[in-house]
């Protein structure tokens, strides 16, 4: 159910979280309650399965100041909350928009797939490649099918966590990599290419 109000709208889903409110913040972890519902999104290209939804929203509500989203349960019967607090634009009409910070072009609070990474640039005047040089080098070197840690080792990263949310999760939200293997993101074999 989506409830608007003038200040917020609030979102809920029957049924608890079924992983920690932090893990699904942090994205990367794809837990969905109805698998066949959302095979069926991903077919028509609605959802990834790449558990970046929440971290989406957050990402975008804090590049645009505003309060960080709520997210809670309730119990008897159960539901899943979350708050977005936002702020409209009434020069032109109701819906609530959102600034992305990086292009200064409004964004509907639907968009949760800008990632920092994907527009980022580095405004040093030294030789060191920019965060979009790193991604254009990225994507050129997966035009051949490449797993996880080819591509972390490629741009000469330790951290995986750093790795997947500053790279391999906005990338694959975006649709600029797909899966080898989409029916199955966990797998051991998985490999992603650039479209």
């Amino acid at each position: 159910m989506i409830e608007r109000g003038p200040k917020e709208i609030t979102i809920s889903n029957p049924g608890t979280m079924r992983i920690s409110v932090d893990e699904a913040i942090s994205g990367g972890v794809s837990d969905p309650r109805n698998i066949t519902l959302m095979k069926m999104f991903a077919l028509v290209v609605i959802g990834e399965r790449a558990g970046s939804g929440l971290y989406g929203i957050h990402s975008i509500w804090a590049k645009n100041g505003l309060e960080r989203p709520v997210l809670y349960e309730q119990y008897n019967p159960d539901r899943t909350v979350m708050k977005l607090h936002i702020e409209t634009d009434t020069t032109t009409d109701d819906t609530p928009t959102i600034t992305d910070a990086t292009t200064d072009e409004a964004l509907t609070t639907t968009d949760t797939t800008t990632d920092e990474a994907l527009t980022t640039t580095d405004t040093t005047t030294d030789e060191a490649p920019t965060t979009t040089d790193k991604i254009d080098e990225l994507l050129r070197f997966c035009q051949e099918p490449r797993s996880r840690q080819e591509m972390q080792d490629f741009l000469s990263l330790k951290n995986k966590n750093h790795f997947i949310k500053t790279y391999l999760l906005p990338l694959y939200g975006s649709g600029r990599l797909e899966m080898t293997i989409p029916d199955k993101p966990k797998s051991k074999n998985q490999k992603y290419r650039a479209t």
